[in-house]
């Protein structure tokens, strides 16, 4: 076993590159610390964190780390799964707290190089840690293998039936796995968020806008948009479809003194988001107490995504 020790930082970008190679089983560990913007060790007490890594035939696989309080080290194994197929690896290492707080680590890539390899070649697939645990007690049929009865599997009668039984099964979050069936029970299961860009336009519009999916399939929307002026916000809209809410921006300009507010109401059902003329309004006063008040559409709409499990 050998041990390669990085630190990441949770502020600014991170370019670290290690390597491995494909078919190495139980060899390579990586020990993890994560920096604030202080440069100082992120606590890991009361957290947990989970690698995961995208291979280059795009199958994801994840593992939990194991966590030094003291330290305030993350290890995790390179898993002869990981390290299954060669190319560059894409990593990220995402810190749960005991309130859910979700804090994503990136920069890590490994470089795997592709070698002779004489063992019986595994196929690619998302992997489970129960299956690997599985095939790390069950490999190199020796005089250590055991009695197959003995395995906690309700299939005996073969070892590769045991470890297909455990590996159909779902696996339990506090054993790596997302105790679910389907990428949307494991996102909720998680409460991890899918975001999908429904609309985007760095010129923005006041005009009907049509999103490229419906509204019903999102649980919230974030609208972003922007006034003549060049002053950005954002609108949070929860269960979105049949939802009307008011858009509202206010800019201070400088050397006129000149306070403003736009507001605008806009209408939200399937695929489409309406402006309400009738509420369009914009207010403006200035030092020299002059006031303007109008209805006419000073916001834009520049982009909107959708928040799914």
């Amino acid at each position: 076993m050998i041990t390669k020790q990085i630190s990441l930082s949770a502020w600014e970008t991170n370019n670290v590159v290690i390597y491995a190679n494909s078919g190495e089983i139980d060899s390579r560990y990586i020990e993890v610390s994560f920096k604030d913007e202080d440069q100082n060790d992120i606590s890991l007490t009361n957290r947990y964190v989970t690698f995961y890594a995208k291979k280059p035939d795009d199958t994801t696989i994840f593992n939990n780390c194991e966590i030094d309080t003291a330290d305030n080290i993350a290890t995790v194994e390179l898993t002869s799964q990981t390290l299954s197929v060669p190319g560059i690896l894409e990593c990220e290492f995402q810190i749960f707290d005991e309130n859910n707080v979700l804090l994503k680590v990136n920069g890590l890539k490994i470089i795997v190089s592709e070698g002779e390899n004489f063992s019986e070649a595994v196929e690619s697939s998302s992997e489970f840690n129960a299956l690997t645990l599985s095939i790390n007690e069950a490999r190199e049929f020796s005089e250590s293998i055991g009695e197959v009865a003995d395995l906690t599997t309700a299939v005996k009668n073969t070892i590769v039936g045991a470890i297909n039984e455990v590996n159909s099964k779902i696996i339990p979050i506090s054993q790596g796995g997302t105790g679910g069936t389907t990428a949307i029970n494991a996102r909720t299961n998680l409460e991890v968020m899918k975001a999908t860009a429904l609309y985007n336009n760095d010129s923005g519009t006041n005009g009907t806008i049509t999103l490229s999916q419906d509204l019903s399939n999102f649980d919230y929307l974030d609208v972003f948009f922007k006034a003549d002026g060049g002053n950005f916000s954002s609108k949070r809209i929860y269960s979105p479809d049949g939802k009307s809410i008011h858009l509202c921006l206010s800019a201070a300009y400088s050397p006129t003194n000149t306070f403003m507010i736009f507001a605008s109401l806009i209408t939200c059902v399937g695929t489409s988001v309406t402006w309400n003329n009738d509420n369009d309004v914009f207010f403006a006063v200035n030092t020299s107490d002059t006031h303007t008040f109008n209805f006419e559409r000073n916001l834009y709409i520049y982009k909107i995504v959708g928040y799914s499990y």
